[in-house]
């Protein structure tokens, strides 16, 4: 039969049997079955990615809300402290006093990490019952400082608000936190950048968010309610998610280190053995270390002024109403979000992460000299909107010793050195938070009844140049090789 006759035969299942003998029916219905199965395959991937990323999304829920409570509830501390000091207290309580407060809470929020560490470190031994006591303490927690958070709204005296607010509130928020870093599972780390970018703009939404609330309920039901709403915000959000906690993975082995993760790293140059292509080490890596010290005390003791000071500096030298005030505390939290966007897209794209980071600390050290000269409302705007962006960059630093402090690596040995000279720099953060506030405080109050925001916005801005400094010439030092002579 010729090829042009082939052509003519009929194309009805019949026909094809006719002609092939009943071998054209079992030929159609293979490849018919071939087709279903490819089409059901394809179906079943899609179908597998889609239930993944939502699986995915839903293990991301807890950090996301961990950090909206926590790093958030530090962000939005100025609108407390206006109530603290203006509404629950009595008048005659000083600004150090209740200054206190925000300094403890966020010195523990920053201090604790290696502890909680530690802590969980102990329990993965018992790997049957592993999971199970990580749920207990973090439900624990979240119990603990939702239920004294509740208990500060109707606290009078500021010791009292000291030890709720500041000490209980602040561990467990800071347990909490270091329970969400350690426990981003292996798919969240597979795009560390979009994850940890989310996580930081959790505390921004935070700001946002617990500073609407207080601003919301002043007028209308009382602040003491706006922290009670504040506590229950926290036991809705963060509860429900903990549950979809992924177990604890073998911790960022060296050899499985992306890309991405080398840019979370920023302190092993530091902190770390660096070594440059050469195979030589860097000439002053001890003085760098030190100075990395001086400036992340500086830096952390000058950082979150604004935010705490902001809404009473509007409502007491400003002359604004506390809801306007209020809103300044939005606008910069609101531009804290924009800074931590920009601030996961520069890791992605700029290969020297420590250098940005340093000049973002000097912007952020000019946008503080400009409060002083800010008079009008819109000089003020400008302000904490360059302020709130520009401080956001600079906070990844915690994150960034977070995670340096969490990887592992092959040598055990050098992974001991690493998180014992890490620890130094959580030091170092935590001391200078505890004491930036109580000191700008004692600035403020000099002048008697004429608060005195000026000699504070000075003397935080000061730090944060000295700081930039500090990392600066630590950079410096740290790119000298061992190889070089001075003479040279």
């Amino acid at each position: 039969m010729s090829p042009g006759q082939a052509q003519n035969i009929p194309v009805s299942p019949e026909g094809l049997y006719e002609h092939n003998g009943g071998d054209g029916v079992q030929h159609h219905e293979q490849t018919g079955r071939r087709k279903s199965g490819t089409t059901a395959a394809q179906s079943d991937d899609k179908s597998d990615n889609k239930q993944s990323s939502i699986s995915e999304l839903i293990k991301f829920l807890f950090p996301f809300f961990v950090s909206l409570n926590t790093k958030g509830l530090n962000l939005a501390f100025g609108a407390f402290l206006y109530g603290y000091k203006d509404i629950q207290v009595d008048s005659s309580v000083s600004y150090l006093s209740v200054s206190w407060i925000g300094s403890i809470y966020a010195s523990v929020l920053l201090l604790l990490f290696p502890l909680v560490k530690w802590m969980f470190d102990q329990l993965k031994p018992k790997k049957d019952k592993h999971r199970g006591y990580v749920l207990v303490v973090g439900a624990l927690c979240i119990t603990i400082r939702t239920a004294f958070l509740i208990a500060s709204a109707s606290v009078s005296s500021y010791e009292g608000l000291i030890i709720m607010h500041g000490c209980v509130v602040g561990v467990m928020d800071s347990v909490l936190y270091g329970l969400a870093v350690i426990y981003l599972d292996a798919n969240q780390r597979k795009r560390p950048l979009m994850w940890t970018g989310f996580i930081r703009l959790g505390a921004s939404i935070g700001g946002v968010v617990h500073t609407a609330i207080l601003n919301g309920c002043l007028p209308t039901i009382g602040f003491p309610w706006g922290i009670r709403i504040c506590a229950i915000l926290g036991v809705a959000t963060m509860l429900p998610t903990i549950a979809f906690l992924p177990p604890l993975e073998p911790v960022y082995a060296e050899k499985d280190l992306s890309w991405s993760w080398s840019r979370l790293l920023i302190f092993e140059d530091i902190v770390g053995e660096k070594e440059f292509e050469d195979g030589t080490k860097p000439k002053n890596s001890g003085p760098s270390f030190v100075l990395a010290l001086f400036g992340m005390l500086c830096l952390f003791g000058g950082l979150y002024y604004a935010f705490h000071f902001i809404v009473l500096y509007g409502v007491h030298s400003a002359h604004k109403t506390p809801a306007e005030s209020m809103r300044l505390l939005i606008e910069m939290c609101a531009c804290h979000g924009a800074g931590s966007i920009v601030a996961s897209l520069l890791k992605g794209y700029v290969e020297d992460q420590m250098s940005v980071l340093t000049f973002a600390v000097l912007c952020t050290s000019q946008a503080l000299f400009t409060w002083t000269g800010a008079n009008d409302h819109a000089g003020l705007i400008m302000f904490v909107c360059f302020y709130g962006f520009y401080s956001a960059i600079v906070e990844t630093l915690h994150l960034g010793c977070m995670f340096t402090y969490a990887n592992s690596y092959p040598d055990a040995d050098q992974t001991e050195r690493m998180r014992y000279r890490t620890s130094f720099l959580f030091v170092a953060m935590g001391v200078g938070a505890l004491a930036g506030a109580p000191a700008t405080s004692m600035l403020i109050q000099m002048g008697g009844k004429v608060l005195m925001f000026v000699l504070a916005d000075a003397m935080c801005a000061t730090a944060l140049l000295v700081a930039a400094f500090c990392l600066f010439l630590a950079l410096v030092l740290m790119s000298r090789k061992s190889g070089e002579d001075e003479d040279d």
